[in-house]
């Protein structure tokens, strides 16, 4: 059931009516499933969201990852290295950089001294990968946030997260196959992820 259900799906152009019809099938399949509603709060989705990674320099796809949460009613949170003037209201937008120094906290640049690199991805993108759940948990824990869904900044999102982690009661961390980089997690999870 959690394979058939899980609402991550890569970037693909879709008429509108898709969209609708998607939405439409994901709130019958937690209507009929998700019957444990327990008052959560609502969680926020966090985009942390580096320029060029990859050599991509067209972020249309991020835009409208971000404009797909918006109209799921997701709470949207923004930690981006380049500052977007042109986001709407709902979005909590942050500018920052990883390869800033001061923003990353001891523990992640303690990470990266003991990094070893073995991806046929660049180096720097993948150190700043790992890097950025020191970045989501140093934010979590600033601000007092409980629990909250990590997402990967070219990713589509085809539902409302809130509802989708009421169907998980007891779980503190909930992930779409073998990647962490689309996840729901609790903050003492995250914080014993990142203990290393």
């Amino acid at each position: 059931y959690r394979k058939k259900k899980s609402q991550l799906v890569c970037f693909e152009n879709q008429s509108a009516s898709a969209w609708q019809e998607r939405r439409e099938m994901v709130e019958a399949i937690n209507e009929k499933y998700c019957t444990v509603r327990k008052n959560i709060g609502i969680l926020p989705i966090f985009f942390i969201h580096q320029t060029g990674a990859k050599g991509k320099t067209d972020e249309t796809y991020f835009l409208q990852s971000i404009e797909m949460a918006i109209k799921m009613g997701n709470k949207i949170v923004v930690l981006a290295d380049k500052n977007y003037s042109s986001f709407p209201a709902q979005v909590d937008f942050h500018h920052m950089s990883l390869e800033v120094k001061s923003f990353l906290t001891s523990s992640a640049m303690e990470f990266a001294e003991h990094y070893e690199h073995y991806s046929t991805n660049a180096f720097r993108f993948e150190l700043s990968a790992m890097q950025r759940y020191f970045v989501f948990a140093t934010y979590m824990n600033f601000h007092n946030i409980p629990r909250a869904f990590l997402s990967d900044s070219d990713m589509y999102l085809l539902t409302n997260v809130t509802d989708e982690f009421r169907c998980f009661p007891g779980c503190d961390l909930v992930h779409s196959g073998s990647s962490l980089h689309n996840s729901y997690w609790t903050r003492p999870l995250l914080n014993d992820f990142i203990d290393f």
